[in-house]
């Protein structure tokens, strides 16, 4: 018989997969399943893709998880800290994307909000739509992102603030086509963080589909580069569970000198003609396993990258990738599915791909 894994759990959310003989993302038909806890939790469903999620758990409660067709399941959730509603910091919902002054409103309260948050402990978004400039988020947290929750970027870039090429340590934090460059700050980043979990059924948006930002997409203007999606630098043991990820200014999700980082069941989405809207490229970055996952972009789904040399053989900012495992996903368009390069002069190695559905892209696999 079959048997489920946990791919990834946090205190509310799990990442499972259901690896049946020949499945690629879907199932080969849907199956029904049953979750039963200690305390008396009680659901059932069906589900129709391999990786799934399972979504609003008990902190610290020992489940039982069965499908048809497949071998019985326990596993038990993380403890949880503390819940703390973002919606006590005075956010403010329905801000335009065009007001300057509602969005540094929202990112100074979602700043209170993270500071908040008790080790271990977990910040929500609720329902509803919110925009903000950058949010910086820190370790030992989650940031629980509830169904209906749209956590949006605004359309101006008044205001807007720039990550530096480096920090005072010279480590490289903005950079542009694998070299330290400044660039705009993505709408959602964490820095030098440990064990970040950016989980749920709600949405990231990165308003590339407003204001100009697609329409410059090689050149700097105020001194900077487009920003990214979701922006990870230098964080280890990161979890990233079933949230959706859309219209990215850039890059979508960029992983950049990251270690141990898992996505599972995201949806990654960009409009076909939308300019470098690459889906997820992990950069000089160990052990990334990538499952379960839909892409839809304007460029290629999956780049793994290892930094570039600079005009005069600079290599200070240069650190291999290794380890990037991909699973179970769904490449429905992109001009490359799993992609090495281009800028990879860090070296790429133990590179693996299988049980995918590449559908719509270019090229499945492209060296």
């Amino acid at each position: 018989m079959n048997e489920p894994l946990v791919i990834a759990s946090s205190a509310r959310t799990a990442a499972l997969c259901l690896a049946a003989p020949g499945a690629r993302y879907f199932l080969p038909s849907k199956t029904e399943w049953r979750l039963t806890s200690a305390d008396g939790d009680e659901r059932s469903g069906e589900t129709a893709t391999v990786v799934g999620l399972l979504h609003d758990l008990s902190p610290d409660t020992r489940y039982i998880f069965e499908a048809e067709g497949f071998g019985r399941l326990e596993f038990r959730t993380l403890s949880c800290a503390g819940r703390v509603d973002a919606a006590a910091f005075q956010l403010l919902p329905d801000v335009a994307l065009d007001d300057e002054e509602g969005a540094r409103a929202n990112a100074q309260a979602l700043e209170r909000a993270v500071a908040a948050v008790p080790q271990g402990g977990t910040l929500r978004l609720a329902a509803g739509v919110w925009t903000a400039f950058p949010v910086r988020l820190k370790s030992n947290m989650t940031f629980h992102l509830a169904q209906g929750a749209v956590l949006r970027a605004p359309s101006t870039r008044r205001g807007w603030p720039i990550l530096p090429a480096r920090d005072e340590a010279g480590r490289m934090l903005g950079s542009w086509e694998g070299l330290p460059d400044a660039c705009f700050t993505a709408p959602v980043h964490a820095i030098g963080v440990d064990n970040l979990v950016i989980e749920g059924r709600g949405i990231l948006d990165g308003s590339g589909d407003k204001g100009d930002w697609w329409s410059w997409p090689k050149e700097t203007r105020d001194g900077a580069r487009r920003p990214r999606g979701l922006h990870l630098v230098s964080c280890r043991k990161t979890q990233l569970l079933g949230f959706t990820i859309r219209n990215a200014a850039s890059w979508t999700i960029h992983p950049q000198g990251c270690e141990e980082l898992i996505a599972a069941g995201l949806s990654i989405v960009a409009p076909h003609e939308s300019p470098n809207t690459d889906g997820f490229n992990p950069e000089s970055c160990r052990n990334v396993t990538i499952s379960g996952v839909r892409f839809s972009v304007g460029d290629d789904c999956i780049a793994v990258k290892a930094g570039k040399r600079g005009p005069d053989g600079e290599d200070d900012h240069l650190a291999e990738t290794r380890g990037v495992r991909v699973g179970h996903c769904l490449m429905e368009r992109g001009h490359g599915g799993l992609v090495i390069g281009s800028e990879m002069s860090g070296g790429v190695h133990d590179v693996a791909g299988e049980d995918c559905d590449m559908i719509g892209t270019g090229r499945g696999l492209r060296p």
